[in-house]
């Protein structure tokens, strides 16, 4: 037993002498008086952000890229002539299709050609409202089931042949 014992205390004083020999350099510093802290962060820090792929970015309209719907784009821009067919934005002013994409059709909205076109359907309107008040007055047609767009249209065709000296029998 008492062989045991020796071994222990020198296990023991060994672990001492290990501890003399690598003795802990922060000890050492704060034993010398040195006041040990975090190191401040540089002036730089944060400013530069790391660029990551974070997937689709979300438009200002409260979806993902290219799948806005049609429909929100002619709520957008009211009475601009823009209509939803097949799920495509087109302008009716001007006869063409337009993409979905706000930008674009900011863009459609301010080129000369739509307003050009706008003007022409603003004319056009003053027009057929001038020929409603004409065929209202003169013909009173009660009980009448056709539309005024076809009577517009037939008055139209009627008035466009006869300038043209076209028989309205060949028509």
């Amino acid at each position: 037993m008492a062989d045991t014992g020796l071994r222990s205390d020198s296990s023991d004083s060994d672990e001492n002498q290990s501890s003399e020999e690598n003795p802990n350099p922060l000890s050492i510093a704060t034993n010398a008086g040195a006041r040990l802290s975090v190191p401040d962060k540089a002036s730089i820090y944060r400013k530069r952000s790391i660029q990551t792929n974070r997937g689709k970015k979300k438009n200002i309209r409260g979806t993902t890229g290219p799948d806005v719907s049609a429909w929100q784009s002619l709520d957008e821009f009211k009475g601009e002539y823009l209509t939803v067919g097949s799920g495509k934005l087109k302008c009716d002013a001007c006869k063409e299709s337009i993409s979905k994409k706000k930008s674009s059709v900011k863009k459609h909205v301010a080129s000369q050609k739509h307003i050009k076109s706008k003007d022409v359907i603003k004319k056009s309107k003053i027009k057929d409202q001038n020929i409603k008040d004409l065929l209202a007055e003169n013909y009173k047609a009660n009980g009448s089931t056709l539309p005024e767009d076809m009577r517009i249209y037939r008055y139209e065709l009627v008035e466009t042949r006869l300038k043209a000296g076209i028989p309205l029998s060949k028509s």
